[in-house]
């Protein structure tokens, strides 16, 4: 057996060749070294982790209807093969493409440092995110990312439109109509009046609807059209369909109480033959409803102007022209603008349209009952 090795010889060298004091000195050195290089390049313990949820909105845009038909809520999503999302609320609206879809999406991930992550990657406004199932894949940008409430900001919003229809149409239109999207209902018909225009083939109407719409800041929106007052709204009916002009907002009804008012109108220079067609008793009745009586009708020979031989100008009456006052009772809306009558003020001195049946007559309103 060979000689023995001293760890510390008796001069107090490290295996005879450093002192122990200084070896002492240098572990302690390089330990302070390895944690200031953990500082400087992140080596070291990962920071702590947690899992959480975010509830992502996605503006799918217009989608093909067999797509936007399966997109349903309750459904789970999977993302790089693992199942870490699902769908917690759908709203869907059609104008005449195809259906525009929002999705509210439950998101997994993890929080490091107060930072979401999923997938590895920030969940940022504008970034594209895929839906993935078994039988359908798209895609849609994210619109809002919060911490809670997993359902969209949707709601009923109520509005008069007005709009012009074909007769046919107008007489088709019935309270509780709904405009559908498979199984969701995006409006319903509240409240009707239609009356008669110069063209005996299109009715004027004033609707109003219940919309489901969508509201992400504060101004409700059908698709991507602002509910608001002049926006234009689509209608969809089986019998029919229209796009109706806001004219009022948060209620269903149209401005003003309804009343029956006298009211006076008058005709000129009219053949005695046309004078003779406008009667006691004839009415304007549209759907069923009569919105204009005739109570009393006065003739008298209109008058002309003439000049006599000598220059003198004189009054005459007219051989075949007479004058037709008519007294009417018409059913109007007594608004804080004053009286209106088919959606329009009822003025003296303007012209108001009255479709009797046989004849269609534009007189001049000449008086108005207070009462």
């Amino acid at each position: 057996m060979g000689d023995d090795v001293s760890i510390i010889d008796e001069e107090g060298r490290l295996f005879g060749v450093i002192n122990a004091v200084d070896a002492v000195v240098v572990v302690f050195a390089l330990a302070f070294l390895i944690a200031g290089v953990s500082l400087v390049y992140g080596v070291g313990p990962e920071p702590e982790k947690s899992s959480e949820t975010r509830y992502v909105t996605l503006d799918l845009g217009e989608q093909p209807t067999y797509i936007a038909d399966r997109i349903s809520e309750g459904e789970i999503l999977t993302a790089d093969g693992r199942g870490n999302r699902s769908i917690t609320d759908v709203y869907r609206t059609r104008l005449d493409g195809n259906p525009h879809v929002f999705a509210r999406i439950a998101v997994n991930g993890t929080v490091t440092e107060d930072r979401f992550r999923h997938a590895g990657e920030p969940l940022r406004l504008g970034r594209e995110l895929t839906l993935q199932t078994e039988s359908y894949e798209t895609q849609g940008q994210i619109t809002a990312v919060d911490k809670v409430d997993s359902t969209l900001a949707v709601t009923k919003t109520d509005v008069v439109v007005r709009t012009t229809l074909d007769t046919s149409d107008a007489e088709q239109l019935s309270f509780g109509d709904q405009y559908r999207l498979g199984e969701s209902t995006l409006a319903t018909v509240r409240t009707i009046e239609v009356y008669g225009t110069q063209n005996p083939d299109r009715r004027l109407a004033y609707i109003g609807l219940t919309y489901r719409t969508y509201e992400p800041s504060g101004t409700p929106r059908f698709g991507q059209t602002p509910v608001e007052a002049g926006a234009t709204l689509p209608f969809r009916h089986s019998s029919y369909r229209f796009d109706g002009t806001v004219v009022r907002l948060g209620t269903v009804e149209p401005r003003g109480q309804r009343r029956t008012r006298e009211v006076t109108v008058e005709l000129e220079h009219v053949e005695q033959q046309t004078a003779a067609a406008i009667q006691v008793g004839q009415s304007e009745t549209v759907r069923g409803e009569t919105i204009a009586d005739v109570i009393a009708v006065d003739q008298t020979p209109s008058t002309v102007v003439v000049t006599s031989d000598d220059g003198e100008v004189l009054l005459r009456e007219h051989p075949t022209e007479v004058d037709v006052r008519v007294t009417t009772e018409l059913a109007v809306r007594e608004t804080a603008l004053g009286t209106q009558f088919k959606g329009q003020s009822l003025r003296i001195g303007e012209q108001i349209m009255l479709d009797l049946g046989h004849i269609m007559i534009r007189p001049t309103v000449v008086d108005v009952s207070s009462e």
